[in-house]
């Protein structure tokens, strides 16, 4: 059976699915953001209403359940200076990808990046810029594959100064 993903952007009424999902984000993967679980787990409902207003945060599905979810941010919005980079305002940041494990290596990681994309380029966007650890090869490779490159910024990761977050971009 061929799986069935589908990737919608975010507004604010949908808030507390967003939360759910950046909750196990966090959960999951504490190490591969600039935020914590305990700081997000406090947020109030117009915290997350004003972050699904501002930007462009997807949610994907596949079978019909949630399967992950990335955002779009203009540079300098909730983001942390390690993740603005060399960012200009022609520019928008791809943050917050995470799929949940069940669903890696289906697509689901694919069709968000595709997603966050095609939003910067609806925007009138120059370039989509991330920033990856250093030891994720495997978030790496789904980049590069999708034509993203090595900008040559790298910054200490915060939290662990033995590692570094690697700055990529797409030109659009």
């Amino acid at each position: 059976m061929e799986a069935v993903i589908r990737v919608q952007r975010l507004g604010a009424d949908q808030w507390e699915s967003y939360r759910q999902v950046r909750l196990a984000a966090l959960t999951d993967s504490p190490e591969a953001y600039a935020s914590t679980l305990e700081r997000e787990q406090v947020f109030d409902e117009w915290t997350w209403r004003s972050r699904l207003s501002e930007n462009g945060t997807f949610l994907a599905t596949r079978h019909g359940v949630v399967a992950g979810t990335a955002t779009g941010l203009f540079p300098g919005e909730q983001s942390s200076p390690g993740e603005q980079g060399g960012a200009t305002t022609r520019d928008r940041m791809l943050v917050a990808m995470w799929v949940l494990p069940d669903h890696r290596g289906t697509g689901v990681a694919q069709a968000l990046v595709e997603a966050v994309v095609g939003w910067a380029r609806e925007d009138g966007a120059e370039r989509v810029l991330l920033s990856v650890v250093d030891t994720n090869e495997v978030g790496r490779r789904l980049y590069e594959r999708m034509g993203f490159a090595l900008t040559g910024r790298a910054e200490p990761l915060a939290r662990d100064l033995s590692r570094s977050e690697l700055e990529l971009q797409l030109r659009l």
